[in-house]
């Protein structure tokens, strides 16, 4: 009798045979359809790359002998038996003549397929074959679209792409790695045009070869649902006329035109009619009028009911070719009134337009992610999911039948919906937002909160350093019972094989904390991870690691984190020498050589060598069978200390070189009280949780790694706290000071770049001390950027006066009137925004001290 149990969805069974399977045989219906052979083909496709010995064995009617795998491929169900759209059956067991069958019965032709990869999820590498456990399970997915794409096939961005040296994938390695997310049940590619259109309006003379239509293609002949997602008002560079740009970001983009522009409007709904003339099928439209998409000029405004009607007049382009196609409107980066124009005018039309609505970054009034200022009113009785609530409150803006697609965004590890809202500096500017992320517990919540709402699930990818994140969310998309727990096994099972799962599952969880802790006191379990995963490493079967890039992925971040750690700690302990020894007696010369000495040897001790070794040899390894390189090792001695040895070192030639005794002494003690502060004195290291008491959260946002990465800077230099374009500005309270004293404030002012709030404000603010302006400031060498110019190459112009030595990190000092610390109560130290001159406030230290 066959033996097995079914727990949550997952099968637990006996072996099906004890012989290794080496050969492999597919038998299809005599009245097998396009759909099921295309299905057989992936299927047998995979299963070679996963096991490069496998030989196809001769189609035979005989049963399956000792080693063999028969597969058959039955006729799709009837109707009445079907589980359920997408649904399938599948049944393994051994043979009398000692070989193994496994019947695949699908609902439909995506069910056939989806059974051929509960098929592949079951086989176990053995020696040069594999082995596969019998069962019988039937199986239908929870929802009706599962996508974890965004763009063609990619596998790193094209930027760290370039500046790590790593390959470019070929064609066919892209359609293969499509081919694994279909076995995991992906039934559709989202396919991102961005800020362009497939086609160039000037050059179309009416043939589908001049639109290009590859993506659509490839699902068409896979059976695949077609997901469009576009920037409402990107035409592209090829399709743009200068005096149709947008003002987007206080910038003309090149990528956007303006809709209250007739001809651009025009050119926007003629790409679309055209795209859906030749393509051969659209299911799904997600059009978006944030990040990056909109116009802020005076004819678009409110860029929300503006937006509104562009996509009705998209959505009825596409119909024309594409009647069924399910289009749904969003709201990213609408704040509280953008929301009430949209979703009221929606309600109110109730156009047959749309589908339903569809729940991207940035969508949400209660949520940190983006530049949303949350509103209040969803902290009332937020019921079951809190993170959810204005996700359900869109609900009643819904008709009957009408739908919600939920757009996550599961590849970036930092400032998303599944980020860390505060980060230590040291893991936020070490690694970049595309890169390792595997955050099982943070990837769970987000999608159940989420999950009771909604009909449709697309995770938001631009590589394959997520592929953790796309098996996660196919997984969960095709049954929620699975836990957290399971799906991670099932992954590490299936990839890195089950004799090391459950040691890389614990990794993983272990993993996911370490990075919301603060690194320096949390060396024991960064230590401990790494060792984990290099057990398993020593532990895994030889067919596993054979261009095993997931596993190496991991493996070279537990090595970096361990490495990270370890040189931290080392530099610490040098670091806190020095200091004490600074505040003795002023060093000679002589000795401040000796200092410096040791905090350079601290930076490359011994025994970081074992682990940079590992770091190389997988980044190596990972750009051979998958064309990634780590970012983070390129450019690892580039990059400032997450200590502050290079500041010190900085400092003690400062020192060295010091006129007189009295200038030296001066000095040492400028670097041993930095930030110490006395009794009712106070000090904030912005942007590093644990470290800004006196930061309202409400005001502003926390660093997440994108400061000047200055060699000689202070780390408190770098991190900083910052409102966004939504909020008024930070602020800062402090419980009493003392009524006797004179007090002043001083703050460090990072002169970001490289980030939108900063990159084109200057910035420019005012300080308020509990309501009482103590001064104007300007940070030397801002740029804003000319929403009027036509020329994008000398766009930005410089709005405050240029230094001959351009500032990293600017020191201001103001004065507190004596009235505003007569109390001795409550001082709140605010930074306000110049109208007009800023669209953030940002400050990295704070101090509020006597004078």
């Amino acid at each position: 009798m066959l033996k097995y149990c079914l727990f949550l969805g997952l099968s637990f069974c006996v072996a099906a045979a004890a012989a290794p399977i080496e050969r492999l045989r597919l038998e299809l219906p005599e009245t097998s359809d396009a759909g099921l052979r295309q299905s057989a083909g992936v299927f047998l496709r995979r299963m070679k790359a996963r096991v490069p010995q496998l030989a196809e064995a001769e189609a035979v009617s005989a049963a399956p002998k000792a080693g063999e795998l028969l597969v058959k491929i039955l006729p799709y169900f009837p109707a009445e038996k079907s589980p359920g759209p997408e649904g399938y059956r599948l049944r393994i067991a051994s043979v009398p003549a000692g070989g193994v069958v496994a019947e695949v019965t699908g609902a439909d032709r995506l069910g056939t397929l989806f059974g051929l990869g509960a098929l592949y999820r079951k086989t176990a590498l053995d020696g040069s074959g594999f082995s596969v456990d019998a069962c019988d399970e039937t199986s239908a997915p929870r929802y009706e679209l599962r996508s974890v794409n965004q763009g063609w096939p990619v596998n790193m961005d094209s930027g760290m792409r370039t500046g790590t040296g790593a390959r470019k994938w070929e064609k066919q390695e892209g359609i293969d790695y499509q081919e694994e997310l279909i076995l995991q049940g992906m039934n559709g590619y989202t396919h991102g045009w961005g800020g362009g259109m497939p086609v160039v309006l000037d050059r179309y003379r009416g043939e589908k070869k001049q639109v290009s239509t590859f993506v659509m293609d490839f699902c068409d002949e896979y059976g695949l649902n077609y997901v469009l997602s576009h920037s409402i008002n990107g035409i592209g560079r090829d399709n743009m006329k200068p005096e149709w740009r947008a003002l987007l970001f206080r910038y003309r983009s090149w990528q956007h035109a303006c809709p209250s522009i007739p001809e651009a409007r025009e050119a926007m709904i003629r790409g679309h009619e055209i795209a859906a003339r030749h393509t051969p099928r659209i299911d799904y439209v997600m059009l978006l009028p944030g990040d990056v998409a909109g116009c802020d000029c005076g004819k678009c405004r409110p860029w929300a009911l503006t937006y509104y009607q562009l996509a009705v007049e998209t959505a009825q382009a596409i119909h024309k070719y594409h009647p069924k196609a399910k289009v749904f409107f969003s709201n990213q980066e609408f704040r509280t009134e953008a929301n009430r124009l949209l979703f009221d005018r929606f309600y109110r039309d109730k156009s047959p337009e749309f589908a339903g609505y569809a729940y991207g970054p940035g969508s949400s009034e209660n949520s940190f992610y983006g530049y949303v200022k949350p509103n209040p009113a969803f902290d009332r009785y937020p019921g079951v999911y809190p993170g959810s609530a204005f996700l359900k409150s869109r609900l009643n803006y819904l008709a009957p039948g009408q739908q919600v697609l939920a757009f996550m965004d599961i590849g970036h590890w930092k400032r998303s919906q599944t980020g860390v809202a505060e980060l230590d500096p040291a893991w936020s500017e070490t690694y970049e937002r595309r890169s390792f992320n595997a955050c099982p517990v943070r990837l769970g919540r987000v999608w159940r909160e989420v999950l009771p709402y909604i009909e449709h699930g697309i995770g938001y990818s631009e590589s394959i350093f997520d592929d953790f994140s796309k098996f996660f969310t196919l997984r969960l998309l095709w049954s929620p019972e699975f836990s957290d727990r399971q799906i991670t096994r099932e992954y590490a099972a299936f990839y890195c094989g089950e004799n090391v799962a459950e040691l890389l599952t614990d990794a993983i969880f272990l993993h996911e904390r370490n990075v919301e802790q603060a690194m320096l006191p949390n060396g024991e379990n960064i230590l401990k991870c790494h060792r984990m995963v290099e057990e398993a490493y020593r532990k895994m079967a030889a067919p596993y690691r054979r261009n095993n890039w997931r596993f190496d992925l991991f493996r070279q971040r537990a090595a970096f984190d361990a490495w990270m750690w370890i040189r931290m700690d080392a530099q610490k302990r040098v670091y806190d020498r020095v200091l004490t020894q600074l505040s003795g007696k002023v060093p000679s010369a002589g000795q401040v050589k000796r200092m410096i000495a040791e905090l350079e040897d601290a930076g490359r001790i011994p025994a970081l060598k074992p682990y940079r070794e590992i770091m190389q040899r997988t980044d190596d390894a990972l750009d051979a069978a998958a064309g990634l390189r780590s970012i983070a090792l390129k450019r690892l001695d580039s990059r400032p200390d997450q200590v502050g040895a290079g500041w010190l070192i900085a400092r003690l030639k400062e020192i060295a070189a010091a006129p007189d005794e009295a200038a030296a002494r001066k000095l040492c003690d400028a670097v041993v009280n930095y930030d110490r502060v006395g009794e009712l004195e106070y000090y904030d290291n912005c942007g590093t949780p644990g470290e800004m008491p006196h930061f309202d959260p409400k005001s502003g946002e926390v660093y997440y790694g994108s400061g000047r990465m200055v060699r000689d800077s202070r780390p408190s230099q770098r991190s900083y706290n910052f409102s966004s374009e939504a909020l008024d500005g930070l602020r800062f309270v402090y419980p009493a000071v003392d009524p006797k004293a004179a007090y002043k404030v001083e703050f460090t002012y990072p002169n970001p770049d490289g980030v939108t709030f900063a990159l084109n404000s200057p910035n420019e603010f005012e300080v308020y001390a509990n309501g009482r302006l103590l001064g104007r400031c300007v940070p030397n060498n801002m740029h804003f950027v000319n929403p009027t110019s036509r020329e994008p190459g000398r766009e930005r112009r410089l709005l405050s006066p240029a230094s001959e030595k351009p500032e990293d990190f600017t020191r201001f000092s103001l004065d507190i009137p004596a009235e505003v610390t007569a109390s001795g109560g409550e001082v709140a130290i605010e930074f306000r925004k110049v109208p007009g001159r800023a669209v953030s406030t940002c400050i990295s230290e704070i101090w509020l001290k006597k004078r």
